[in-house]
């Protein structure tokens, strides 16, 4: 059986019901969202609890079990709208995609982001986010793939990435956390600046997202027969040959 490459975009602003199964429009791709968080000293997903995954004008975004309006950061208070896909609040949440194929991610549409940091002794904002992607391997433990920083809210491509990516059936987006590893991909901001990866909190919306896979071609599952197959298919050509002698 063939394939063929195929790709298929996502908008999650649009309303899906209540169901957490996004169906492509395209292709037969479908997707599962989940989300969960887990606390932000931790780097064991195991311990994971599930969050509830929402969506508004700007996006996906998880409501874990502390979250509020308000982001706790150096001792203050901060207003995060709507909540967020975020490392606030002592936990870092993450949106997780369970395909029916393995794909890849060729591109995010971040709707909202933003983080704080501490600099000179006073925190600061910028209208940026942190991330991190992951993969889920086949014995169901997830990796720290790759990290991102200083995104904006717009179209992101990750095409460039794919060989650090690779493809895979499970995904995650989390907010970044730096003790989960994975490599510095991205960034306009070193890693020991005021405005870098480690010292801050960030939050994000997930807009959209695009990915690729092989869409198998023809129709059935496309399976190669099984030799017992062949020797039926066989038989039976023998028998028909037979019987027209008659």
């Amino acid at each position: 059986m063939s394939a063929l490459a195929a790709t298929e975009t996502w908008d999650f602003t649009n309303s899906n019901g209540n169901s957490n199964v996004y169906i492509g429009q395209n292709t037969p791709l479908s997707v599962t969202v989940n989300g969960f968080s887990i606390a932000n000293s931790s780097t064991d997903l195991s311990t994971a609890t599930s969050a509830t995954v929402t969506h508004n004008s700007w996006g996906l975004l998880v409501e874990n079990s502390r979250d509020t309006d308000s982001a706790q950061f150096y001792g203050n208070s901060y207003w995060v709208p709507d909540h967020a896909i975020d490392s606030f609040n002592g936990r870092t949440d993450f949106i997780s995609f369970d395909f029916n194929y393995n794909v890849s991610l060729d591109g995010m549409d971040l709707g909202w982001t933003k983080e704080y940091f501490y600099s000179q002794g006073y925190v600061r904002s910028a209208d940026t986010a942190d991330l991190t992607i992951w993969n889920k391997n086949e014995s169901g433990t997830w990796t720290a793939l790759a990290n991102l920083a200083d995104l904006n809210a717009s179209y992101h491509n990750l095409t460039a990435y794919q060989n650090t990516l690779g493809s895979s059936s499970s995904w995650a987006i989390s907010a970044y956390n730096a003790n989960y590893g994975g490599t510095n991909l991205y960034g306009t901001s070193g890693l020991n600046d005021s405005h870098g990866w480690d010292i801050k909190g960030d939050a994000f919306k997930l807009k959209g997202l695009t990915v690729s896979f092989e869409q198998p071609s023809g129709k059935g599952e496309g399976k190669v027969p099984e030799p017992a197959s062949f020797a039926l298919l066989g038989l039976g050509l023998y028998m028909l040959r037979r019987g027209r002698k008659k």
